[in-house]
């Protein structure tokens, strides 16, 4: 492993304009351990993958890691259980699975990133998310400098979380996922209602073709999806400000209620606003998007706007999926 000074601004989903100056690629758990011990980088130490989910500093002044193990192997005594490298694609993963007659993450096709970040945020779409297939997770404890396994508790899965957003000395290697033997689709969802599929390739492309219809071209108009969690609140939270009366999309899950980020972004009149080549989408509220050149510093500028006005209008605080770096 060789450092070197790389630009960042084509590898991250914004085009943000981005520089490493110790830029290392890793693909073994050898490679991996040889550095730490032999380096001391690692105080100040940025993990990335394909920069979906995270914003790009304008310089990376420390050190910069990525995986390139894309590796997808079936574990001993498999029982339809693989562990995949944190470096392979996530859309990829999920068209081998399905090529391969492995199933239950058809409605997770179409997220971009790699596999390594998808723990993080406990990704999900339409009714499924990660925590329920995955069983483990490998990870290099960045202080106890040894490689541990976590299990699926012990990664405390939520809504868009999990243990690795406050735990950053989990460095994630690989992830252990079990999945099905039987196709069986999961259409518990408005925009699936009165689908007709008869296969798991079928599923797969209607998931892509929902996503593809509801988001901006990411090669015009460059994004990384939803930018925005959606608000869970409890009933009490929820019948104490009659500001949120109002609106028009409120799921009730369990004993919580979710509401609509997009829609409370919408309603404070930021759809289609634009500050220094940052904006909100007009095809989705809940995307941003960049348009030329543009740096973290806008897209922390049109953030706090977003949230400031939000805040105002609803008495609510949006939070944000991606990872500021």
């Amino acid at each position: 492993m060789k450092p070197e000074a790389k630009d960042l601004t084509l590898n991250n989903s914004f085009k943000l304009r981005s520089k490493a100056m110790n830029y290392y690629e890793f693909i073994s758990n050898e490679e991996l351990n040889s550095f730490f011990k032999n380096s001391h980088h690692y105080e100040d130490l940025s993990i990335v993958g394909e920069g979906t989910n995270s914003i790009f500093p304008s310089v990376f002044h420390g050190t910069v890691l990525r995986s390139t193990n894309e590796s997808i192997t079936e574990t001993l005594n498999s029982d339809f259980t693989i562990k995949v490298g944190a470096g392979c694609n996530w859309d990829h993963l999920v068209d081998e699975c399905v090529n391969n007659k492995l199933f239950g993450l058809e409605n997770l096709a179409g997220i971009p990133g790699s596999v390594g970040a998808a723990p993080i945020q406990n990704i999900g779409a339409y009714g499924k998310e990660l925590s329920q297939f995955l069983t483990e997770v490998e990870v290099y404890d960045l202080k106890e400098k040894i490689f541990k396994n976590l299990s699926n508790e012990e990664c405390k899965f939520g809504y868009r979380t999990s243990i690795f957003q406050s735990h950053k000395e989990f460095l994630i290697t690989s992830v252990t996922i079990k999945l099905e033997k039987v196709f069986q689709p999961y259409m518990a969802y408005k925009e699936l209602e009165n689908k007709k599929i008869d296969s798991s390739k079928e599923m797969v492309e209607l998931i892509r073709k929902i996503r593809d219809d509801k988001l901006p071209d990411r090669e015009s108009f460059p994004n990384v999806g939803s930018f925005f969690k959606n608000p869970i609140l409890s009933q009490d939270e929820y019948d104490s400000n009659e500001k949120l009366h109002k609106l028009a999309n409120v799921w009730r899950e369990g004993g919580s209620i979710k509401l609509s980020a997009a829609e409370l972004i919408e309603l404070a009149g930021l759809k289609g606003i634009k500050i220094n080549n940052v904006g909100v989408s007009l095809k989705h509220a809940l995307v941003l998007t960049c348009t030329g050149i543009a740096t973290q510093e806008d897209l922390v500028f049109m953030t706090n706007l977003i949230r400031e006005r939000v805040k105002n209008d609803f008495d609510l605080d949006l939070k944000a999926e991606p990872n500021f770096l």
